[in-house]
């Protein structure tokens, strides 16, 4: 009806209540919907972290480049996991096979994708609290950008990479061995998403439109 919206929480509902065949049509790929539980318990809180309530207006409003969020996919089939990269503003995707889910094997992968460019577009990143991210600080000496985390357990908190690991899980399902994933497939996919229009840059891709960033004075 006009002037009306529905919920996606409605929308899963009635999938998986009423329209059971539809489900593999959905992002997730699941037939069943998985029960939430409540896995909150102790956690190591990362050393000289910054809530990413602290972050500026121009970050949260995705006003400004060069502000990225960080996150790793990963897998029970193997120790290799997927780093993915994405730029707030312009929606920008780097991604790097991790040989494993590791501080050390993030800095290097976050150092080498983000280390070349430009500093207007390397000014922060903001991180979950995995224990990947504990050595953060390295980064802020190394590549000058400055480092925020989501609270505990509010990775929705860092919306825009969680749904490019969405867009990387199409491609690779959750029990996909990262592992047996060359690095010629991810650069291709990578590719891909960076090369699709977008209607609010006029119809340049993220990739166009970072290379027009860079190249103004």
């Amino acid at each position: 009806m006009p002037g009306k919206r529905i919920s996606y929480e409605t929308i899963y509902q009635y999938v998986f209540k009423q329209e059971r065949a539809l489900t593999q049509y959905l992002q997730c790929g699941r037939k069943q919907r998985r029960k939430r539980r409540n896995k909150r318990g102790k956690r190591i809180m990362i050393a000289h972290r910054v809530g990413i309530e602290q972050r500026s207006p121009q970050i949260q409003e995705s006003s400004e480049c060069g502000h990225w969020e960080a996150d790793t996919a990963v897998s029970r089939q193997g120790k290799a996991a997927l780093m993915v990269l994405q730029e707030r503003a312009v929606g920008l995707t780097l991604l790097r096979k991790l040989q494993r889910c590791a501080p050390q094997e993030m800095n290097k992968a976050i150092t080498e994708r983000v280390g070349n460019l430009p500093p207007q577009m390397r000014q922060s990143i903001t991180f979950d609290n995995g224990q990947e991210n504990r050595r953060h600080h390295e980064l802020r000496e190394s590549l000058g950008v400055q480092t925020f985390f989501c609270n505990p357990y509010s990775s929705w908190e860092k919306g825009s990479v969680e749904n490019a690991v969405g867009l990387t899980r199409r491609e690779w399902p959750k029990k996909t061995d990262y592992a047996l994933i060359s690095d010629e497939e991810i650069a291709m996919l990578e590719y891909r998403l960076n090369t699709r229009p977008r209607k609010r840059f006029g119809y340049l891709s993220p990739l166009e439109y970072t290379l027009g960033v860079a190249l103004t004075p």
